[in-house]
């Protein structure tokens, strides 16, 4: 007699309806709120952005639910539009948790 390994699993995802359902509930599981910053946090990130430009700096950010972590150099930056770009990846200031220059 054989072990019937993952074949025992497939029951629970064998209806096309069940597996759209099943893959969303496990991405909505690892998802949480966005985090409120302080008013210090706040100046903080504001103080760096202003001399953020064509530096290495690690940025924490928070996009649908999740939370993510990039580093490289901010090559461009909008003040008015409230942006910046770092490894071709436009991060909102609104979005950002966190920013640090290395």
């Amino acid at each position: 007699m054989s072990d019937r390994g993952m074949k025992k699993w497939a029951p629970y995802a064998s209806l096309i309806e069940q597996k759209g359902t099943i893959s969303s509930m496990k991405n909505k599981r690892g998802q949480f709120k966005k985090p409120l910053l302080s008013q210090e946090m706040a100046n903080d990130i504001n103080a760096v952005l202003l001399i953020a430009k064509n530096k290495d700096v690690i940025v924490d950010y928070f996009l649908e639910g999740n939370k993510y972590q990039v580093s490289g150099i901010v090559t461009k930056m909008n003040y008015d539009q409230k942006w910046l770009v770092i490894n071709d990846i436009t991060i909102s200031f609104a979005t950002l948790l966190a920013i640090n220059i290395r």
